[in-house]
């Protein structure tokens, strides 16, 4: 009877051991299903957090060369995603030309010495434009020499920004040059309500002049009229000219010259702006009507 007791409350002891295993192991497998779910649910708001910022994410193992791309990254370049396998080469040929230099520089003084990787560079789209994209990424591996093995980082699209920048310089710019302009023609009104001579307005003209072009410092001016001249000291005549006519009752009578001393990149007229015409073409008016007055 003791041995069967004896057995019998080893028996139970043992029973109540599996029972407390196998709560432990259906609790276990809960809080791993449970682990699951949020790992699964975080991956999902990363996903769509990811798309909604339009916000792309590569992988470059450097051990065998293998480059991931996630879907937005493809949309970036105009590809659709996973449309092809990329490869740094790809990568490569779809930067900038006058910008590859720089992004590779950037990328192997991250590799070789944890230099931050944050830039912006340009890109070819596939129309032949220019894209702009803005990249974040960082060494995550090295081996046992301390050399990279695996580079990561994400990229937005940000051309939409950059074109915007560039409307607001390029207004800005606009807005100088047309001060500039207004100025020009306030000193040369100035000039005229004084009641000068027409030489002396000749003369003050071709001073005020120079600055309301686009390169005051290479700009000089000369007035031709009735077989006079007026000229910006020191004055020199070069292959980069604008010229308008001083007209007087249908005749010409002289001219007002603008020069560059030296070569600038061409605009809409030779090295002259559209509105550099017009403002010369104004200036040469003003001149006829100050002669006109006078005779």
């Amino acid at each position: 009877m003791e041995i069967y007791a004896t057995t019998t409350e080893q028996l139970k002891e043992e029973i109540g051991e599996l029972r407390q295993q196998i709560i432990e192991l259906e609790k276990e497998k809960t809080e791993r299903r449970k682990a699951e779910e949020t790992l699964r649910e975080n991956q999902r708001q990363l996903f769509l957090a990811t798309q909604i910022a339009q916000l792309g994410f590569w992988d470059l193992n450097l051990a065998n060369g293998d480059l991931y791309w996630s879907d937005e990254t493809y949309r970036h370049y105009g590809y659709k995603p996973q449309e092809f396998v990329p490869s740094y080469e790809k990568f490569r040929s779809i930067v900038h030309p006058d910008d590859m230099g720089f992004v590779q520089e950037r990328v192997d003084a991250a590799l070789n010495n944890d230099a931050e990787y944050n830039i912006d560079f340009r890109f070819i789209k596939l129309d032949g434009s220019i894209g702009y994209i803005h990249t974040q990424g960082m060494v995550i591996s090295r081996d046992e020499t301390d050399k990279a093995l695996r580079f990561i980082g994400t990229q937005i699209d940000i051309t939409g920004r950059k074109e915007e920048e560039e409307e607001r310089k390029t207004f800005i710019r606009y807005l100088g040059v047309r001060v500039k302009e207004l100025r020009c023609l306030y000193g040369i009104t100035g000039a005229i309500q004084k009641l000068k001579t027409v030489e002396t307005i000749f003369r003050d003209v071709v001073e005020l002049i120079p600055p309301g072009w686009q390169y005051p410092e290479i700009t000089r001016c000369r007035i031709l009229f009735d077989g006079q001249e007026y000229v910006t000291e020191p004055f020199d005549e070069t292959e980069w000219k604008q010229t308008s006519d001083i007209v007087i009752n249908g005749k010409r009578r002289g001219s007002v010259e603008v020069y560059y001393l030296e070569e600038r990149p061409e605009l809409d007229e030779g090295p002259f702006q559209l509105e550099e015409r017009n403002l010369i073409d104004g200036i040469a008016s003003t001149l006829s009507n100050v002669q006109i007055k006078e005779e």
